[in-house]
This record gives C-alpha cells, structure tokens and sequence, in this order.
C-alpha cells in the first residue's frame, strides 16, 4: 500500500510504522520460540524413551532378567541361557 506524501505530520506516522513492524516482529518470534520449545521437548523424550527401550533389549539379551526367577533359564528357550 502506498501512502499519500503529503500528509502533514509523517515523523509521527513514520514511528507509528515503525513501531507496528517492531511488535509484529515479537509476536512472530514469539510463535516461533512456542513451537521450538515444544520441538525440543519431544526431541529429549524420545531420546530418553528410545535409550530406556536399548537398554532393556540388551537387558533381555544378555540374560539377566531371568537368571534370578526362572533359576537361569528362559522361560521359552530354556537351554539358551543356562
């Protein structure tokens, strides 16, 4: 949009304009940090989640959650793990 040129007062206009650019800048950043923040959270959480599930595999692979209930063996391969 163009504006008329001869409008009387233009250094108020002028800071009016710019300070309106300046708050629609700071609301789009704050959209912005909204969603990154979200972003990242879920990033963190599944990292962790994916590392806890890891961990249990070679947990279960390695034998030792049933060493202690079953007397050493697995309770569907029994003779893998004695």
């Amino acid at each position: 949009m163009r504006r008329d040129r001869k409008i009387v007062n233009k250094a108020e206009l002028t800071r009016l304009q710019r300070k309106f650019e300046s708050c629609v800048g700071q609301l789009l950043s704050l959209e912005h940090s909204k969603t990154s923040a979200a972003t990242v959270g879920s990033l963190v959480i599944g990292v962790i989640g994916t590392a806890f599930m890891a961990g249990s595999v070679f947990r279960y692979c390695s034998g030792r959650i049933y060493k202690g209930r079953t007397g050493g063996s697995h309770p569907v391969f029994p003779e893998t793990f004695r």
